[in-house]
C-alpha cells in the first residue's frame, strides 16, 4: 500500500496511481474504444518482433500478467484475495475505480487473459441497451458453444442512464 486512498474497502475497488519507491512506470494508458478493440483484445500477442507494427505503443507495453502490473500489491500479491480468485478462475463482478491511466482496463485485460475469457469492452458513452443485450447474448452463446466465459468491461459506467442500468443489472447481480 502506498499510503494514499488505495486500501481495499467494501464496495468500489480503488486502484493506486503511485508506484512504490524504486519502481519505474510502464506506459499502460487505456486505449480509447473503437470498433477494432474487440479484435485487439482477444488476440494473444507476445512481446517482440512478431508484434503488429501498427499497434500503439501503449498496447505493446501494456502488462500481460499480474506480475507485470506495478502497484496494488495489497490486492495482487501472491496469496491475496483478488489474485487467488483470478488464479482459481472464480472472479466475481467487480467495479474498478480510479483516475484515467491508473490501470483499470489493463487489469481487466490481464484477468481475461489469465482466465482464458473473451474480453468484451464497451463504452457506456456510446453503447445503447441493444448493444448491451447483444453482448450478453453473445456471451451466453460463447459459454454454451465454446465453454468459454466472457468478461464484460464497461468503461465510463457512471454515464449509464436508467434504462441501460436496468438492462445490465440482472447480469451483474
Amino acid at each position: 500500500m502506498c499510503g494514499t486512498n488505495c486500501a481495499l474497502i467494501p464496495g468500489p475497488l480503488q486502484l493506486c496511481t503511485r508506484l512504490p519507491a524504486g519502481k519505474t512506470a510502464i506506459p499502460c494508458a487505456a486505449l480509447g474504444y473503437n470498433s477494432g478493440m474487440d479484435k485487439r483484445s482477444n488476440v494473444t500477442v507476445e512481446r517482440g518482433a512478431e508484434q503488429a507494427p501498427g499497434m500503439p505503443l501503449a498496447a505493446r507495453m501494456r502488462p500481460r500478467t499480474l506480475d507485470e502490473i506495478l502497484g496494488q500489491d495489497h490486492l495482487l500479491s501472491p496469496g491475496r484475495a483478488l489474485r487467488r480468485a483470478i488464479e482459481a478462475d472464480r472472479v466475481p463482478s467487480l467495479i474498478l475505480w480510479g483516475p484515467p491511466g491508473s490501470g483499470k482496463t489493463t487489469l481487466a485485460r490481464v484477468i481475461a487473459h489469465m482466465t482464458d475469457a473473451f474480453f468484451a469492452p464497451v463504452s457506456a458513452v456510446s453503447a445503447g441497451v441493444a448493444d448491451l443485450r447483444r453482448i450478453v447474448r453473445e456471451a451466453e452463446e460463447r459459454r454454451d458453444h465454446e465453454r468459454r466465459h466472457t468478461i464484460r468491461f464497461i468503461d465510463e459506467l457512471h454515464r449509464f442512464n436508467k434504462s441501460q442500468q436496468d438492462a445490465i443489472l440482472p447480469y451483474v447481480e
